[in-house]
């Protein structure tokens, strides 16, 4: 292995793309969802029981995608290392980019590393997977085919100590209306608590993927945010609200499958979808977005890796 290399023969490839063919409008990506280490970098430094929590991948988010690009026969590309290594919905050059302390334990691997190991992790594992999703939606419009982009992510129930009452989320940044969409669909259900930007917010401070290769190309998107939980018995919002009940004391089902075993309800989504350009919606033009493929450089962001949009258990 040359020196400078960082990904080795026994390392998997960045990239997985399911049903590349797929005759589906939806297309999925999936950020977080694996937690893949390349050899050359040990274990940074952590113990394996780290490497198994939320902060290290979106821990359920790969099955539910596979799921979903199985049932809709859609195009779904997947990133196979952990966000640790380096974090595929962040720009390069952010803090939380390659962060050094997530939620609250140090990743004595990211401290001090030098510019030329930034370089290739950026070269060989966020370059490949948001390429690989640049050539697909090149290929597909330039095949006449229209697009729906599905930001495929999951969240932790408890972060810093904090338990949430979100089931599943639906994240936007300038663009609401596929998710209102969606939060119509999800509340109809009756029994899930649905956020609205919640539980985090898409900014462009905050996220790459869907500021990138949702809002620049002016595709239709969603960021879907599911949280992780193990099966168990279902605890409905309207007994959360009860002052007797606390939802921290009681688990509910892992509503990833409850997503996934629903997918065949997202055909609504093919009612026609008003879709004229977001800056004129607004009235204002789109602010700077950064250009897709940036060298790394210094620059602003969360230190935190679970500040901002993303997290996991499963």
């Amino acid at each position: 292995m040359q020196s400078d290399r960082l990904l080795g023969d026994g390392d998997p490839a960045p990239v997985r793309v399911l049903r590349p063919a797929g005759a589906s409008e939806f297309f999925l990506t999936a950020d977080h969802a694996g937690r893949a280490i390349p050899q050359r970098l040990g274990a940074l430094g952590l113990p394996e029981r780290e490497l198994e929590r939320h902060i290290a991948w979106d821990i359920g988010i790969a099955g539910v995608t596979e799921r979903l690009a199985q049932a809709l026969d859609a195009t779904a590309v997947l990133q196979a290392y952990s966000r640790l290594v380096i974090d595929c919905n962040r720009q390069p050059g952010w803090a939380s980019s390659i962060p050094e302390i997530s939620e609250v334990t140090a990743i004595p691997g990211n401290e001090g590393i030098a510019p030329a190991e930034r370089e290739a992790r950026h070269r060989e594992i966020f370059l490949p997977y948001h390429q690989r999703i640049a050539e697909l939606l090149d290929g597909r419009r330039a095949a006449g085919r229209r697009t729906v982009l599905i930001a495929m992510h999951s969240f932790t129930p408890v972060f810093k100590g904090e338990r949430g009452r979100i089931d599943v989320g639906m994240l936007y940044n300038r663009d609401a209306r596929l998710a209102d969409i969606m939060l119509d669909l999800l509340r109809a259900e009756g029994d899930l608590a649905v956020g609205d930007n919640a539980p985090y917010a898409i900014t462009d401070a905050s996220d790459y993927t869907v500021p990138v290769h949702g809002e620049a190309r002016d595709l239709p998107h969603v960021e879907i945010e599911i949280r992780q939980d193990p099966p168990g018995p279902r605890v409905s919002p309207a007994s959360c609200r009860s002052p007797t009940r606390n939802c921290a004391d009681s688990p509910s089902p892992a509503p990833r499958e409850r997503v996934a075993s629903k997918a065949s309800r997202v055909r609504v989504f093919k009612r026609p979808y008003p879709h004229p350009p977001i800056a004129s919606r607004w009235a204002l033009p789109l602010p700077h977005l950064p250009p897709p493929f940036p060298p790394p450089q210094a620059g602003e962001g969360r230190v935190e890796a679970g500040a901002g949009l993303v997290i996991p258990k499963s």
